[in-house]
């Protein structure tokens, strides 16, 4: 949540807690697990390259705050400005972003900012900025929202035997993440 409501002055960081991949990463895997498990009726859309599944059902969502699966998915991801502030926790796979300043930027290929975000990676991207996030094809993330979901107006809903489908394939991947960090050494990897 704080990084949520952090500003967008680069100084204003919140403070980062120290913590091993066992502190955040197994227990969001664990609650995931139960909450993709249980979909039934869920929110799924895909848009820019990403399959999004809403964690749970749409009643889930409290105060504004929704927590999608974020997969790899159909299409080519573009750059565009975020409809919304973003937390983004990276659990398996890597994550491409790259941030303009302005849209010539865009236009010429020169992004401003360039980052490959690794598994255990925590960030945020703020409502308006002008970026590209690619995900590696076994990349998988959990992306946090206050307010409107990611993608608005730029995403396409999927039937429900496809949410269903997308719910299994993110069971599956969570399944992964969670086997990994069994045979990770102790203390984190």
């Amino acid at each position: 949540m704080a990084l949520l409501d952090q500003g967008s002055d680069p100084l204003d960081l919140p403070h980062p807690a120290a913590s091993s991949q066992s502190d955040w990463i197994r227990p969001l895997a664990e609650q995931l697990y139960t909450l993709v498990w249980n979909t039934t009726g869920s929110v799924a859309f895909i848009g820019d390259g990403h399959t999004y599944l809403l964690a749970g059902e749409p009643e889930t969502v409290n105060d504004g705050i929704a927590a999608y699966v974020r997969l790899p998915g159909t299409g080519r991801a573009t750059p565009h400005a975020l409809a919304t502030t973003m937390a983004v926790l990276v659990l398996s796979g890597g994550l491409d972003l790259a941030v303009y300043r302005r849209q010539q930027d865009i236009d010429d290929g020169a992004p401003h900012y360039v980052r490959t975000y690794g598994p255990c990676s925590v960030f945020a991207c703020h409502q308006g900025t002008l970026c590209l996030l690619q995900s590696a094809p076994n990349g998988i993330q959990v992306v946090v929202t206050r307010g409107r979901p990611p993608l608005a107006g730029r995403r396409v809903p999927l039937p429900l035997c496809e949410v269903q489908e997308t719910a299994r394939r993110a069971h599956t991947e969570i399944v992964k993440v969670l086997h990994s960090l069994t045979q990770a050494p102790v203390g984190g990897a």
